[in-house]
């Protein structure tokens, strides 16, 4: 042991990691926040896109701004992991390349298929993408958070 590390210091340091490391990743109300924030908000602007007149304006800025809100909660959580002092291992840093790359792959099909499907009238295609990001990625912190 070094010398200034006593055992008492050694293992306050271990029980306070511990908890730290044991603690939730995120809150019970953050992957469904989040997921529902991602489908309606990229749902508004597609919606924006479609709609015409003097409204199409002010439903693609208020999606774009629910957008903005919704990746902004994340800097809470980010705020909280760094004064802990642990930041949580999500799956993500196990995978293999070739798996994350046949996950990116999978997640472009879906959005190309998507779009093939409504014509590539571009407001469809946001509002398909926006469900299919927020419901995966809701799938993927709930899962996450159940661990």
């Amino acid at each position: 042991m070094i010398e200034d590390l006593t055992p008492d210091v050694a293992l306050d340091t271990a029980t306070a990691l511990r908890s730290a490391a044991s603690r939730r990743p995120f809150p019970v109300w953050f992957p469904p926040t989040v997921g529902i924030g991602y489908v309606v908000s990229l749902s508004l602007i597609g919606s924006g896109d479609l709609i015409h007149g003097t409204a199409a304006r002010a439903v693609g800025l208020t999606g774009a701004a629910l957008v903005v809100v919704t990746f902004a909660m994340t800097l809470p959580l980010l705020a909280g992991w760094r004064r802990a002092g642990v930041v949580p291992k999500f799956d993500a840093c196990d995978m293999s390349p070739a798996r994350r790359r046949q996950r990116v792959l999978s997640f472009v099909l879906a959005a190309v298929a998507a779009a093939a499907l409504v014509l590539a009238r571009w407001g469809w295609v946001e509002i398909a993408v926006g469900v299919v990001l927020g419901a995966s990625l809701w799938r993927r912190l709930a899962r996450q958070a159940a661990r």
